[in-house]
């Protein structure tokens, strides 16, 4: 019986996360497609979100930006909006707390 199983390399196997991001196919499909066990797809598709989740996930990059205020104007406030979905801080939360929002936030 001859073995039809491809070994991918890490690289391999985000491109082909890649791909499937692009192709607009079920996972069903595009396993199939590709001659990929659907667990064996689900399972590199799950490590690689948790190593780098930009690299397999739609939505927008997250990046920071230093502002320094000039001159205290009272109460700050902040508004995130990302996409449809905004939140408000009526005080200005810890960088960790923030990150942490925004990282959710890009899910």
């Amino acid at each position: 019986m001859q073995d039809n199983k491809q070994k991918r390399s890490v690289a391999q196997w985000a491109e082909l996360m890649d791909a499937y991001e692009a192709s607009g196919q079920t996972q069903l499909e595009f396993t199939k497609e590709n001659n990929v066990s659907v667990a064996t797809f689900g399972y590199w598709r799950h490590k690689l979100r948790r190593q780098k989740p930009s690299a397999t996930t739609k939505g927008p990059a997250v990046t920071f930006l230093e502002l320094r205020a000039t001159q205290a104007a009272g109460p700050a406030a902040l508004t995130l909006c990302i996409g449809a979905t905004s939140v408000t801080f009526s005080n200005l939360p810890e960088p960790q707390y923030l990150a942490a929002v925004l990282a959710g936030l890009a899910r």
